[in-house]
């Protein structure tokens, strides 16, 4: 039995706000992001906006596999190189299938609920690049900002995943867009240009309405930068490496999707919090 280990990293909404005689640190976004840990064999969600964290990284294993929407971790407690699950457990996990979809169905156990639910295809501004994706109707907001996007806008709405995959991955090649950026692109770009931003969506949009791809008559651009606490971090972070034996000590001032923002003694250091999914944790 392994020790303390990240199954997965997320955004959680929270209404409320925090006592402090600090008023910067008595509101506080709606959003919150936290790692999901289990700890032998129980479970705990590790809330990290404005929190202290202290360990030692250990060594990366397959996170397990999610069956009728609950974990169960991988039997053999497998060392991973790539990806956070072995083969086994990416077989049997409900959801494995659905991320690699490019429009041809590879999950049919979920393909009766794909083709019954509603989606929405979006475009998501990061600084000045573009990227197009897709969404459950109810996930828009959250999805968005787990990839810490500047600006967003949904241009349609679909039901069934598979019809959906398809416009998007028709919309990515009329527009030359990508459907993924990675964590250091992020990093590099962690204070977005809004100006910038905004514009490569409004330009995007006028291209499409131009086309004959039918879109919304009016898309409405979101504004997700609030979420992020930016304004917490005086210069721009210096990149941390995640990997085995490194130590991860500080506090979390900001963090946008999945780039943290940890500050130690005055000096700040950004880092892709999905690169610390599987890896087991030690307290220091």
């Amino acid at each position: 039995m392994i020790g303390m280990q990240v199954i997965n990293y997320k955004w959680k909404y929270e209404a409320g706000s925090r006592c402090s005689d600090d008023e910067s640190q008595r509101k506080f976004a709606s959003w919150r992001p936290q790692f999901m840990i289990l700890d032998g064999e129980d479970y705990k969600f590790q809330n990290l906006l404005n929190e202290n964290i202290s360990f030692r990284i250990g060594e990366k294993r397959c996170t397990g596999h999610f069956s009728g929407g609950k974990h169960v971790p991988c039997p053999q407690h497998r060392f991973v190189v790539s990806g956070n699950m072995c083969a086994e457990c990416s077989k049997t996990d409900d959801w494995f299938g659905c991320v690699r979809c490019s429009g041809s169905c590879i999950n049919s156990k979920q393909r009766n609920g794909c083709s019954k639910n509603q989606y929405h295809i979006y475009l998501a501004s990061f600084d000045s690049i573009l990227k197009i994706g897709m969404s459950f109707d109810r996930r828009f907001h959250n999805r968005l900002i787990e990839q810490g996007a500047d600006f967003g806008t949904k241009i349609m709405s679909v039901q069934d995943g598979m019809i959906a995959r398809q416009i998007e991955q028709k919309i990515s090649k009329f527009l030359n867009l990508p459907d993924r950026i990675t964590g250091d692109i992020k990093q590099d770009r962690i204070f977005g240009n809004p100006n910038k931003a905004s514009l490569k969506i409004s330009r995007a949009i006028e291209m499409l309405k131009k086309s004959d791809i039918s879109i919304s008559s009016r898309p409405e651009i979101y504004d997700f930068r609030k979420h992020y606490m930016l304004s917490n971090i005086v210069k721009k972070p210096s990149k941390l490496a995640i990997k085995e034996s490194a130590i991860v000590d500080g506090t979390i001032v900001a963090a946008k999707g999945n780039v943290l923002v940890l500050e130690k003694n005055r000096r700040y250091y950004s880092f892709n919090a999905h690169s610390l999914v599987g890896r087991e944790l030690s307290s220091i």
